[in-house]
């Protein structure tokens, strides 16, 4: 979970996959084997908590922006020909200014600092105690 590697054996040969039997709960038994027998092509979406450091990488960026494409093409290919009257012209616009607005505050969030606290460089912590 910290970074060790997974494939390093004890002294007597095991690996530490295979000392997860010797644990006696079963829902950390099924958690530790789970992160010792594979590595996850998509631990970026955050789908589970994971239990190791998370960096920082391109991988979310690219698949969001992919997905978003992807949905607005198809939005473009099939509906909006099919909405002609005026209505469906009117929906078309916000639509697209939806979509424009959307990716515009999600390049705001995605630069910005993401808030950690941060210690004041004049102010003792002895002191506050």
């Amino acid at each position: 979970m910290r970074g060790a590697p997974k494939d390093i054996k004890s002294t007597k040969g095991k690996k530490p996959i295979d000392l997860v039997a010797d644990i006696s709960s079963a829902t950390l038994q099924n958690e530790l084997r789970m992160s010792l027998e594979s590595e996850s092509k998509c631990d970026f979406m955050m789908l589970k908590t994971p239990l190791k450091k998370t960096e920082k990488s391109l991988a979310l960026p690219v698949t969001f922006l992919s997905f978003f494409n992807f949905i607005y093409v198809i939005l473009i290919i099939i509906l909006f020909p099919v909405w002609t009257n005026k209505i469906g012209r009117y929906l078309i616009y916000v639509d697209l200014s939806l979509g424009i607005l959307s990716i515009i505050l999600w390049l705001r969030t995605q630069f910005s600092d993401p808030g950690f606290i941060q210690k004041p460089k004049n102010v003792d912590f002895l002191k506050l105690m």
